[in-house]
């Protein structure tokens, strides 16, 4: 009995260690997943994403995603669904930091309303 009041915990630590990490390189998969997003596909990868700007309880867990959107808007690959999502998600976690990323969405007829969408709300003089 007393080696498993000692057990389970260590146990139940190690689980949670285990689903911290595999969340970890889920995460990186989504993304790598949005960069070639096209409307045809499910929604599973938005909805994941979408999941984890819903849990994300810190200002810092808002800004790691945030910085991982503004990575996939980077990428050359990046769609124009892909991009337009991102948008989207960077209204709600999006600071100051992901302009220099949307701004040259501005000059583009398909993305410059989902562009002005992100900015619109933003704090800070910028």
């Amino acid at each position: 009995m007393n080696a498993t009041r000692k057990t389970l915990p260590r146990l139940l630590a190690l689980a949670a260690l285990a689903l911290c990490v595999a969340g970890g390189a889920a995460m990186g998969d989504e993304y790598d997943d949005l960069v070639k997003y096209d409307w045809s596909q499910g929604r599973a990868t938005l909805a994941a994403i979408e999941a984890q700007i819903r849990d994300a309880a810190t200002p810092a867990a808002r800004q790691a995603i945030e910085a991982r959107l503004i990575k996939v808007l980077a990428h050359p690959a990046a769609t124009g669904p892909c991009k337009q999502f991102v948008c989207r998600m960077l209204r709600r976690v999006g600071s100051p930091a992901c302009v220099p990323a949307v701004k040259p969405l501005l000059a583009d007829a398909k993305l410059a309303h989902m562009a002005r969408f992100a900015l619109q709300h933003l704090e800070g003089d910028e």
